[in-house]
């Protein structure tokens, strides 16, 4: 998997960027989805996964790791949670919408699952999403990771998925440009 950083100079980025989610869509998801779990979540820094996260996490999305071997880990600035499972990140976001609101089956504690993981993973990754009491909005597959199979699966349930791209540089070309961040 390559480094999640800004796009400098000529790039392979676009031409893998195929996936039924249109530009408009991707946006709106990006912007208005404020709860991110990051499956293969590293407490290293160096880690793209560490650096996606702090970016996400620095514009205003609520970022909880999950990582089984990072899990005892106290975790970074602008990280709310690393927890051991899909299951306990869903009720790191749960507690949270209960407590605002009284209401955390309204919308689903999970918006987005941001996958870091090897794509022979993404099955039984499925798995853990579909079995989620309300199915996050996007599943979002980074660079090198895709698995048709479990991507299908996926859709099936409603369930939009982006593969093979960087959240980051979606972000930053979606988002923040047209932003002006």
């Amino acid at each position: 998997n390559s480094f999640c950083t800004l796009l400098t100079g000529a790039t392979d980025y676009e031409a893998k960027m195929a996936t039924p989610l249109s530009d408009a869509a991707l946006t709106a998801l990006l912007r208005h989805s404020r709860r991110i779990a990051v499956l293969g979540y590293s407490a290293t820094p160096s880690r793209a996964s560490n650096s996606v996260s702090a970016y996400m996490a620095s514009n205003g999305h609520r970022v909880v790791g999950v990582n089984p071997a990072a899990a005892s880990a106290a975790p970074p600035a602008g990280i709310a949670a690393i927890v051991p499972t899909l299951a306990a990140a869903y009720e790191t976001f749960a507690m949270t919408l209960d407590a605002k609101s009284g209401d955390g089956g309204a919308q689903p504690a999970i918006e987005i699952v941001d996958v870091f993981r090897n794509p022979e993973a993404l099955p039984g990754i499925a798995a853990e999403v579909l079995e989620l009491p309300v199915k996050p909005r996007l599943v979002f597959l980074q660079e090198g990771v895709t698995h048709a199979a479990a991507e299908a699966s996926l859709r099936a349930a409603g369930i939009d998925v982006v593969s093979d791209r960087c959240i980051l540089k979606e972000h930053q070309r979606l988002v923040a440009l047209a932003s002006g961040l």
